[in-house]
């Protein structure tokens, strides 16, 4: 009778498993959402269309083991084509965020304009830390200071080195990334996908409070709405593209307003435990669709928030 149970589950676990390496990518992405979905509308919409519109998928990242050349990471060094040079600001080597290996997310998005192959870079310029909190920066930088690299062939990856310039502090070890699909409604309703849906009083009090229980927001992403630390990102990616200062003209709100349905997040992620030494602010990347269809990432923007 042992015998036989362990002969069950054994092979209950094989079909488990090899039902799961049956479905495809798209199998899976529309099964989490319809789970995702069916729980949202468990609530006592009045209008459940609105809220399934929000719904919305993020690819979280989460901390690996895998260092192969050219792989997802936070920190450490780029690996780059002997052609393209770390980049600088007014002679000052950049700050190195991390790469994202396009192949590494390919069969967890649908439809989001992104590459599914090529790898992107982020880089940031920041002066030397000037106490024990960081170092001294704008929240909007200004667009000299920052770069996203988009390299299409990654036949030819070479490891680099820690520029000599760069101090020392900013030498930041590397963290291999994983990703996981997960599904979300905005967490915040600072942002186009809420003002879109234009909900009801009773609707907006629903969302208000699950917004106030839910204590936890993924922090660092790839697409979907970013996880705010003040207000909805998307207005900042907005001033940031258009360069915009000054918030009270209606004419350049009426421009805010227009372009902030247009961004997708293309990198957001927070500088704590890994790049403490510039500040505890999150860092966000985002990018219009337009740009992104164009692979035009040198019009990508890069902004941050704190409390």
């Amino acid at each position: 009778m042992k015998t036989y149970l362990k002969f069950a589950l054994h092979l209950t676990s094989l079909l488990m498993l090899f039902g799961c390496f049956g479905q495809n990518s798209s199998q899976i992405y529309n099964q989490k959402k319809k789970a995702f979905t069916a729980d949202v509308l468990r609530q006592k919409w009045s209008e459940p269309d609105k809220i399934k519109s929000m719904i919305e998928p993020i690819i979280v990242m989460n901390y690996g083991r895998t260092q192969n050349l050219g792989s997802s990471k936070l920190g450490g060094t780029p690996d780059l084509p002997s052609t393209i040079e770390w980049p600088k600001f007014e002679g000052h080597s950049m700050v190195f965020y991390g790469q994202l290996n396009l192949s590494d997310i390919a069969n967890l998005h649908q439809d989001s304009l992104l590459p599914k192959t090529g790898i992107l870079y982020f880089f940031s310029y920041f002066p030397a830390p000037e106490s024990e909190f960081g170092a001294a920066y704008d929240f909007i930088k200004d667009k000299a200071e920052y770069k996203v690299i988009y390299v299409e062939n990654v036949a030819a990856l070479e490891p680099t080195k820690f520029p000599k310039d760069l101090t020392a502090d900013y030498h930041f070890k590397q963290r291999s990334l994983n990703f996981e699909l997960k599904f979300q409604l905005p967490p915040t309703i600072e942002c186009s996908a809420y003002d879109a849906a234009n909900l009801g009083t009773k609707d907006a009090d629903i969302y208000d409070q699950l917004l106030t229980n839910n204590d936890h927001c993924e922090e660092s992403t790839v697409l979907g709405t970013p996880c705010p630390i003040q207000y909805g990102v998307d207005f900042d990616w907005a001033y940031s593209y258009l360069d915009i200062t000054d918030f009270s003209d209606p004419k350049q709100k009426e421009s805010i307003d227009k372009l902030r349905p247009e961004f997708i997040n293309l990198f957001s992620f927070p500088m704590y435990d890994i790049f403490e030494k510039i500040g505890y602010s999150n860092c966000y990347f985002g990018i219009t669709k337009e740009d992104l269809k164009n692979k035009n990432f040198k019009k990508a923007v890069f902004v941050m928030q704190d409390t």
